[in-house]
C-alpha cells in the first residue's frame, strides 16, 4: 500500500491510469506475442492499484496500525 504523498510524489488518479494503461498493453502483449518459455506459455502479469479509501484502522500482525481509518491508499490488486 501506498500513502497519496508517499515520499516526494503526490499520487493520484494518474498514477492508476498508468498503471491501467500498463496492464492493457501487457495484455495487448501476451495475445499478440504469445510468449513462452521452455515451450510454455510465459505471459506478463501486470498488478495495477486501486485508490482505495480505510474506513476503518488495518492493523499489522504485531497489532500496530499500518493503514489509518480516514486517509486514501493505493493498493495493489490480486493476480487470479
Amino acid at each position: 500500500a501506498f500513502k497519496p504523498g508517499f515520499g516526494e510524489h503526490q499520487l493520484g488518479t494518474a498514477d492508476i491510469e498508468m498503471q491501467q494503461e500498463v496492464a492493457r498493453l501487457a495484455e495487448l502483449f501476451n495475445s499478440t506475442a504469445q510468449p513462452s518459455q521452455n515451450g510454455q506459455p510465459c505471459p506478463l502479469h501486470v498488478r495495477d492499484a486501486a485508490l482505495v479509501y480505510m474506513s476503518h484502522d488495518q492493523k499489522g500482525p504485531r497489532g500496530i496500525t499500518a493503514l489509518r481509518k480516514g486517509e486514501h491508499y493505493l493498493l495493489e490488486r490480486e493476480i487470479f
